[in-house]
């Protein structure tokens, strides 16, 4: 039908035309011909909007169209573009949507995209209230028809809601592959004939890169999943070189980052016989293209991008079981027998775990930052933890402390225990415009965070006291609202490596309140952290302080440690320093925090709980746990103060274990 219909304009109206290449007729007698022709329908030059041929035919009031029927857009996706508005115009309020969201709002500059406007690749429509600039993502034939201005087809496109002040709401696809490669392809600048492209995720980081490559391609995929068949618009005889920028994207399975795709992508390009390749990335996560232009950085970025580290070098193979789906209302599912098994990685064994979030709390004046500071100068020199006497390697700290200052405080106390404080580094301020500084917020500046641990390297421990004074307006009460809150950067410890060491205070707690319902706030800090402890007083001794275990998703969290807080004096500069440390005693607490929290000292509950066990294993040769857990609930004994009671009175379990039954 459609070749009929093409045949019947190019035997009236469209007579002059002539055949210019495979299904593509122009006018050979105009320079810059206004239409194009094909069977697939019509591209309009002038306004570089497509149609359908019977949409022409009835322009021009052809006759005998009565048997010809108009067929409706293939996909959503190529009705909503065929409809959107063009924003070439600087007077329109389309052309104005854009230019605040990629210039206002990114800082790119028109320059990177005006030919992209001119051309009508990059458009604005509107749904009832919603504002949204739209880009398509072709497939190879298609992008080939939109750059020889001839009728194309859209089968996905990219949506980005735009805010009224120019800045973007979220982002949606719409439409999907098939199977086939489509991504947003974007024209070199200048016609260097370097036969070069670029490969990206994101359209801001390409318009962002342009302006310094103008003579290369760029194919935008979209997305990581784009990644996946971007390759079929490469040809080693149309392209001498790709780089490929990835994303640094933080996932628990590495297969699956943006970083992993790209560097398969890389791969199988090379394999094809392009004579370059290159798949680089930012050394810092999330630290992308266009941030780092926003940020005045630009520069800094390109010549800081790395190769992409060995971790996520994992081939097809390893893969192919892996399902990423990144259509909307779908969810990324990885089958648990592909999971490839990792350790958990210490930095003081069995107390402080690498990459994870840790809680420390107390009552103010036990010692809490005395604590942190001893653990911040173990790491700094390569020391020893206490009691089990393990030396670990050394690293870098970061530090935040809002209650304490550095010169008459933190400074001293690291000197009195050694700490070798090149190693250490004390975040003081962010900061912003005119020369002024605000307070570092762990709900803004994460990113910062990441970048000072990347340039500092090899940041073993960061430590935040107290953690509710960085948490910017957070109710430090409420569950769902300290979870977003500490998600980022426990993300962010994760992805680096570093211990995250938070210090927080007790509450007051009344009378049958748990221990862990002790900590300030919301019960979420404790619930996200992996392990948590408690500074209390010992109740026999008031010069020694405790630290005990809360909880401890990683290991036993059965002993504590034991410290007093001693008196030391530092010359400097021919001043007296008064200062103090922790000194550790050399063996392990049994205590339990439940037991010394809810004020009953050893001789309540502990020797209820050392009579129970003397009283039925006296004489009487061994008896099953089940027995003697009944004799203690019934007197009110949990199974942990039970257990610390055996340890101490060496109390021998079989072959079962106590904890059996």
């Amino acid at each position: 039908m459609s070749n009929e219909l093409l045949k019947k304009l190019l035997s009236t109206h469209f007579l002059h035309f002539k055949q210019v290449g495979d299904d593509d007729w122009r006018d050979p007698n105009e320079s810059n011909p206004s239409l194009s022709l094909s069977s697939r329908g019509y591209f309009d030059h002038r306004t570089y909007v497509c149609g359908s041929l019977l949409k022409l035919a009835k322009a021009y009031h052809l006759s005998g169209l009565q048997n010809f029927k108009e067929i409706p857009p293939r996909t959503l996706a190529q009705k909503i573009w065929a409809v959107s508005q063009l924003a070439r115009d600087s007077n329109t309020e389309a052309y104005k949507l854009v230019n605040a969201y990629l210039t206002k709002s990114r800082k790119i500059p028109l320059d990177a995209y005006r030919d992209l406007l001119n051309i009508g690749m990059i458009r604005v429509n509107q749904y009832k209230d919603e504002k949204m600039i739209v880009y398509p993502s072709l497939s190879v034939i298609d992008a080939q028809h939109a750059f020889n201005k001839c009728y194309y087809e859209v089968k996905r496109i990219q949506r980005i809601f735009i805010n009224e002040d120019g800045s973007k709401k979220y982002k949606k696809h719409l439409g999907t592959q098939n199977g086939e490669a489509v991504g947003f392809v974007i024209p070199p600048l200048e016609n260097t004939n370097e036969k070069s492209a670029i490969v990206v995720e994101g359209i801001e980081d390409a318009l962002s890169i342009r302006l310094s490559n103008p003579g290369a391609w760029y194919f935008v995929a979209t997305d990581k999943n784009g990644l996946r068949t971007i390759e079929q618009y490469f040809h080693k005889d149309k392209f001498l070189s790709v780089l490929i920028i990835a994303d640094h994207d933080i996932e628990e399975n590495p297969a699956v980052t943006g970083q992993a795709f790209s560097w398969r992508l890389g791969q199988r390009l090379k394999a094809s016989g392009i004579e370059k390749v290159q798949v680089l990335m930012p050394a810092v996560p999330k630290n992308d293209a266009n941030l780092a232009l926003q940020e005045g950085r630009f520069s800094d970025w390109k010549n800081s991008l790395i190769e992409v580290p060995e971790l996520f070098q994992i081939s097809e193979t390893g893969t192919n079981k892996i399902e990423v789906i990144s259509e909307e209302n779908s969810l990324r599912i990885i089958k648990a027998s592909d999971v490839e098994i990792r350790p958990i990685k210490w930095l003081w064994s069995g107390v402080l775990a690498l990459g994870k979030l840790i809680i420390l709390s107390g009552e103010p004046g036990l010692g809490k930052s005395q604590v942190s500071l001893f653990v911040a100068s173990v790491v700094s020199k390569g020391g020893y933890w206490p009691v089990t006497n393990e030396k670990i390697k050394s690293g870098n700290v970061l530090i935040l402390s809002a209650e304490d200052g550095a010169q008459d405080t933190i400074i001293p106390r690291l000197e009195a225990l050694g700490a070798n404080l090149d190693n250490i580094h004390i975040i003081c301020a962010v900061p912003i415009e005119n020369g002024k500084e605000r307070s570092f917020d762990l709900t803004l500046d994460v990113e910062k965070l990441q970048k000072s641990s990347e340039r500092i390297s090899n940041v073993k421990l960061i430590i935040v006291d107290p953690i509710s004074a960085y948490l910017g307006k957070t109710d430090s009460h409420r569950n769902s609202d300290v979870r977003s809150a500490l998600t980022p950067v426990s993300d962010f410890a994760e992805a680096s490596g570093a211990c995250l060491l938070c210090v927080t205070h007790l509450n007051k707690g009344g009378q049958g309140t748990s221990a862990m319902n002790r900590v300030t706030g919301s019960i979420a800090f404790v619930a996200a952290s992996r392990a948590s402890y408690v500074v209390t007083k010992d109740p026999d001794d008031a010069d020694m302080r405790l630290m005990l275990p809360l909880k401890n998703n990683l290991a036993k969290d059965i002993n504590g440690f034991a410290y007093r807080i001693e008196e030391k004096d530092i010359h400097k500069n021919n001043e007296l320093i008064k200062t103090s440390f922790v000194t550790w005693e050399p063996n392990f607490i049994t205590l339990t925090a439940e037991e010394v929290l809810s004020g009953q000292s050893r001789s309540s509950n502990r020797k209820i709980a050392e009579d129970i066990l003397i009283q039925e294993l006296g004489g009487r040769g061994a008896i099953p746990c089940k027995q003697l857990y009944q004799k203690a609930e019934d007197q009110g004994i949990s199974k942990k103060v039970l257990w610390s009671a055996a340890k101490r009175l060496n109390v021998k379990v079989d072959k079962g274990g106590f904890n059996d039954g």
